[in-house]
């Protein structure tokens, strides 16, 4: 039975998320405003994509820029062609990229990323930090004061990662869309469960756990830990860094 759904209610990336991680070949339509597009999916990757007569990363890139429209994902389709080879965590943060850039030439994206101006102890003005700047600091306190976070990141709802501080093996983009997709999906789980609003999730695998965390309307936190720890102390951890980063993102 296909998947189908509003992407007023889920975002494109999310659902090739999903389709990546169902572990079967697929083939992802998605209907819009500008017309049809078809995406293939096999081995965990974008392997193929067509938009009226083009085929391949440009297709992509201009997708995931569709704020409307509907998708139907059906599985064990296997891709008529190979017309994209780029990994789909560097062909994701591209496009994420291309999105920015066009918005802001087009004067439509604010970038409040640098802070205003602000005075120091002695009266005099100073530059405030960097956006980036503050939340790479609220990850590196949080893992200088923690015995159970060995790894945290925070993402953007559509996967871009904002900041990370990761063990050398672990893949940032890879993580960050995945947590995107995993947030989407908790988030329309819990208020049709009748839970309420989404804060936070917990994944237990055999090596260690993941925890994510709402940080306000615009991230999410990410936090990961060995297997055996004191969940409840990093469930707090988790909470508190979530509200740091929330208000990193309002100022």
């Amino acid at each position: 039975m296909p998947l189908i759904g509003n992407l007023a209610e889920v975002d494109i990336a999310n659902v090739i998320e999903l389709a990546r991680q169902s572990g079967e070949p697929g083939r992802l339509i998605i209907r819009g405003a500008d017309g049809e597009a078809v995406i293939f999916v096999e081995d965990g990757e974008v392997v193929h994509a067509e938009l009226g007569s083009r085929k391949g990363e440009e297709v992509i890139h201009e997708i995931l820029a569709w704020g409307s429209g509907e998708f139907e994902l059906q599985l064990g389709i296997p891709a008529p062609e190979r017309t994209i080879t780029t990994g789909w965590s560097a062909l994701l943060l591209d496009g994420l990229r291309r999105i920015d850039e066009s918005a802001a030439l087009a004067g439509e994206l604010e970038m409040p990323d640098i802070l205003q101006p602000q005075q120091d102890e002695g009266g005099g003005k100073k530059m405030a930090k960097k956006r980036s700047e503050v939340l790479a600091e609220i990850l590196d306190s949080l893992l200088a004061g923690s015995a159970d976070i060995n790894g945290a990141i925070i993402v953007s709802h559509d996967g871009l990662v904002l900041a990370s501080n990761l063990p050398h093996d672990a893949d940032e983009a890879r993580l960050g869309a995945t947590a995107a997709a995993l947030l989407g999906l908790s988030k329309r789980s819990t208020p049709t469960l009748g839970r309420g609003d989404f804060t936070q999730s917990l994944i237990q695998g055999t090596d260690g756990n993941i925890i994510i965390t709402s940080a306000g309307d615009r991230a999410v936190f990410i936090g990961l830990t060995p297997k055996d720890v004191n969940l409840g102390m990093v469930f707090v951890e988790a909470r508190d860094a979530a509200e740091q980063i929330a208000k990193a993102m309002e100022s």
